[in-house]
């Protein structure tokens, strides 16, 4: 994680924007949509290409933009997936 972290602090200190919470939170949202949109093709369009290569390609757009919200609100990637795992045990 710790390659992915300063791999994804790097391109932010390359590209500085005004308002990453903004930015990366929209971004989000489009790499999420991206994505759903690549698996529902695969599911209903007849021929459309049975890869899961250009959702693993959206779903690592997703996880940058998800780091980047991170390094932006000072949490760490494994404080998050900590907290998710807590969240959804307490769920089951």
């Amino acid at each position: 994680m710790k390659e992915l972290k300063d791999t994804v602090q790097a391109v932010m200190d390359k590209n500085p924007i005004t308002n990453r919470l903004a930015f990366d939170g929209m971004a989000l949202s489009g790499e999420a949509g991206e994505t759903a949109n690549k698996i529902k093709k695969m599911l209903w369009y007849p021929g459309y290409p049975q890869d899961i290569e250009p959702i693993v390609d959206e779903l690592s757009d997703v996880l940058f933009h998800v780091q980047a919200l991170c390094i932006t609100l000072g949490v760490s990637l494994e404080d998050l997936s900590s907290y998710c795992v807590q969240k959804q045990k307490s769920r089951l």
